[in-house]
């Protein structure tokens, strides 16, 4: 019987580290890693998926910044051309992020700030607008002011404590040399759950302390 129930606690490990979600990292993603059915990943708790890119530069590559602990840290997505020229083409990326709870313990996390923004170079005309499928951040616009000076940065606060967010991004290039990347940056909350508070805890426990001694008591007797 404890065999078996060795072997079986080492057959769900084993499926547990199978089934566990590959860290997005530092990792540079392309186009057609992206676009493949079933591509997710995750940084600390923050999972990406169900992504979708369309447009007419094929050197689209996505990278996401590492995050520490906590996990209230901000998050980024930046999307740039592998060969490091400018993003002169119009594009569309989708993706949904959400909030992995099994990580959170003692209260959990929801997605409380989107932002973009983006560097440019020279004389730059470009925008990205960013939209999701929450009121409070449904649409968000930032400007590349050009000339080297970047893009402006927009955010927006959401509504509802989201813990998962469909997001879009719209590039529109213009004219002229443009933005060698955008970036979408993600603000994280933390919310604690309730516990009792410590006179309610000692309470319970004189409680259960004074159940167990006439218990006891009964035992005694018989």
């Amino acid at each position: 019987m404890k065999n078996f129930l060795v072997i079986s606690l080492a057959l769900i490990a084993v499926g547990s580290i199978a089934s566990a979600t590959p860290a997005c990292s530092t990792t540079i993603y392309t186009e057609t890693a992206l676009n493949t059915s079933g591509f997710t990943c995750e940084d600390g708790d923050k999972i990406f998926s169900s992504f979708s890119i369309s447009g007419a530069d094929p050197n689209l590559v996505v990278q996401f910044t590492a995050l520490p602990s906590p996990y209230t840290t901000p998050i980024s997505l930046e999307v740039s051309d592998s060969t490091g020229a400018a993003l002169a083409a119009n594009f569309t990326l989708s993706y949904t992020i959400g909030v992995d709870a099994s990580l959170i313990v003692g209260g959990y996390n929801y997605i409380s700030v989107v932002s973009t923004g983006g560097t440019d170079s020279l004389t730059s005309v470009a925008t990205n607008t960013v939209s999701t499928n929450n009121a409070g951040c449904s649409s968000i616009s930032s400007v590349d002011n050009g000339s080297g000076h970047g893009f402006s940065s927009s955010n927006c606060s959401t509504s509802g404590q989201p813990t998962s967010l469909l997001v879009t991004d719209s590039y529109a290039w213009t004219s002229g040399t443009t933005a060698t990347q955008i970036q979408d940056t993600f603000v994280q909350a933390y919310v604690s759950t309730t516990t009792p508070e410590p006179g309610s805890m000692m309470l319970l426990g004189g409680g259960l302390l004074a159940a167990g001694l006439i218990g006891r008591k009964k035992l005694v007797r018989k």
